[in-house]
């Protein structure tokens, strides 16, 4: 896989962490007076008193899952796309 394309998946899957970790019923998850961000592992937690923890594991835990998700996605619809073309 080329540079570029592996960039590109990088962001993509960090847009995709960021966007879904705000959406109220998949990324927030209410335990309380707790808060707790991120889907499939928790990234941020925002607690009663006012204090927030920040789990960096949970966040290359996310970046990883969409990661590779994308990646194979990439995978799928090229070889679809080329066989496609071989097709015709």
């Amino acid at each position: 896989m080329k540079l570029k394309e592996t960039k590109i998946l990088l962001l993509l899957s960090f847009i995709t962490t960021c966007i879904i970790s705000i959406i109220p019923s998949i990324g927030i998850r209410y335990e309380g007076d707790y808060r707790f961000y991120g889907f499939p592992a928790d990234i941020f937690g925002l607690y009663g008193n006012g204090s927030y923890s920040l789990a960096i594991l949970g966040l290359i835990f996310d970046l990883i899952f969409f990661y590779v998700i994308f990646l194979l996605l990439s995978k799928l619809f090229s070889k679809l796309s080329s066989q496609l073309k071989n097709h015709k």
